[in-house]
This record gives structure tokens, C-alpha cells and sequence, in this order.
């Protein structure tokens, strides 16, 4: 069922009064979905900040989920709910791999122009749904956004009281880090709910089709584009890009970063 149709949006989160592209296939065996558009979905005013999951349904049965948060870059509410994108995408295995396996080995980029595994829903369903649920019903002030804009927009969590971050938030890039800790520094509460966050270093680069689309995190530093040996530049966002090769289990030790540090 889940695979009869399957889609993805060019963006993870919108502002309100924003718009994203939606992308939709029944049938694909690629690393990333270079899809035409099939709707491009336009959040006015009638759309509430919150987490979205949009539902595709196909003539012959098939039905899937796309997830979208649309944000509110001028709220000052008391809570900020923020989704862990990036961790979905580590474990996102479509078109063959993941950060963790595949069907050649394991990858050492991944892209977000392409669907999630299974019903679409990435680690929404089972890991944030059910806190978001509980906020809501019990009225708190609250919006949303995810963790790529606390990568491009991170000065805005200083608008917020608290930033809650119900689920697994795991990947993070140095920008990611530095604003969580400079809300922190500057009296904002971080609550979270979940375990194993801020743990391992990625960085995000751009893909044809926007800002922030692809994730990278290399196994071996040395085959790295930016810093390693064997290579002077990085390769084109394709599927050469996306190519499936181990990866280690422990982190590069690049800085005296620790994880304790952020989340106490």
C-alpha cells in the first residue's frame, strides 16, 4: 500500500503565508527523486503554525504520508516545538541506503529530495505525534520548526521562552549547536524529551533544489571533499554524491565538543 505512490516536499518546514512544491511518483528506484512538480501548496492564513502530515492517495489504492511544518518567524510564544528532520533522514534508507546501511553499504550523504521509507511519515509518527498531541490539548502558547531552521534561522529561538525537543534529535551541525547553546546562553530553556540528542556531527549542503537539501556525514574524514586527501572538491549533489561506502561508529574528533554539554 505504502508503495504504490510515494512524495516529497522541496522544503522541510514553510513560514506562514510561504509555499512548498510538492513532488509525486508511483514509480522509482533512484537515491534522490528528481521529479517534475505535481502541486505547489500555498499556506496562507487559514493554515495554523504546526506540524503537518499531508496524505497521498492513488487511484489503485495506494496511500502515503508527507511531513511539513509551517512556522511562524514573527511569534514570540512561550514554547518552540522543534522537529528532528535530520535524525529522520540519517535512517531514511529509500532508494537503497541510509547513514547506517544499504543495500551496497552504507551512505555518506544523504538527500531530503526524496520520499521517506515505509508510509512517508520519517520518525514523526511514535516519536513527536504524541508530545505535540499533549501540548496542544493542554493549550500551551506554542509554535513549530524543525532543526534545519535552527541550522538557518537560529537566531529566532531567542523569540521563545523554552525550545522543546520531544523526540530523537541526534544530527547536528556546528551552526545547529552554536544557536542552541547561544538561546541557552541567553535565558532560553531547552527541554528534552527524548534521548541520544546533539551526538553526531553532520553538515548540510545545497541540492538543485534548495537550501540545506542534502546531509552529510563521512565515515572516514580523509575521503571527506573539504578536508580529506583524496579528493580537492566536493562531487555534484547526483547519485555519484550519494555513493554507499562503511561508516564508522564513533565520531570524528574534530573538536572538544561534547554532547553532555548542550543537554547537561
Amino acid at each position: 500500500m505504502w508503495a504504490k505512490v510515494e512524495g516529497f516536499l522541496d522544503t522541510t518546514s514553510i513560514d506562514v503565508g510561504g509555499s512548498a512544491v510538492l513532488k509525486v511518483s508511483t514509480r522509482a528506484k533512484t537515491w534522490s527523486a528528481p521529479w517534475a512538480p505535481s502541486l505547489t501548496i500555498n499556506a496562507d492564513v487559514t493554515w495554523p503554525p504546526g506540524q503537518y502530515l499531508l496524505k497521498l492517495e492513488s487511484d489503485d489504492g495506494g496511500e502515503t504520508f508527507v511531513p511539513l511544518v509551517i512556522r511562524d518567524d514573527k511569534s514570540t510564544s512561550d514554547l518552540l516545538m522543534q522537529s528532528a528532520v535530520t535524525t529522520w533522514q540519517s535512517y531514511n534508507g529509500w532508494g537503497g541506503a541510509s547513514l547506517y546501511t544499504g543495500t551496497n553499504g552504507r551512505a555518506d550523504v544523504v538527500s531530503f529530495d526524496r520520499p521517506y521509507t515505509g508510509n512517508g511519515s520519517g520518525e514523526f509518527l511514535g516519536r513527536e505525534r504524541e508530545f505535540i498531541t499533549f501540548v496542544e490539548r493542554a493549550g500551551y502558547d506554542v509554535s513549530y520548526w524543525t532543526n534545519i531552521d535552527l541550522h538557518l534561522r537560529g537566531e529566532l529561538a531567542k523569540n521563545h521562552r523554552a525550545i522543546i525537543i520531544p523526540g530523537h534529535d541526534e544530527y547536528y551541525t556546528v551552526e545547529m549547536r552554536k544557536n542552541l547553546e547561544a538561546a541557552r546562553d541567553a535565558g532560553v530553556n531547552i527541554g528534552f524529551f527524548g534521548a541520544n540528542n546533539v551526538y553526531r556531527r553532520i553538515r548540510l549542503e545545497d541540492s538543485p533544489t534548495g537550501e540545506a537539501r542534502l546531509e552529510v556525514n563521512y565515515s572516514d574524514a580523509t575521503r571527506d571533499p573539504p578536508t580529506g586527501k583524496t579528493m580537492s572538491a566536493s562531487p555534484p549533489p547526483s547519485a555519484k554524491a550519494l555513493r554507499q561506502t562503511p561508516r564508522a561508529l564513533s565520531r570524528v574528533p574534530i573538536t572538544n565538543a561534547t554532547p553532555s554539554k548542550p543537554i547537561g
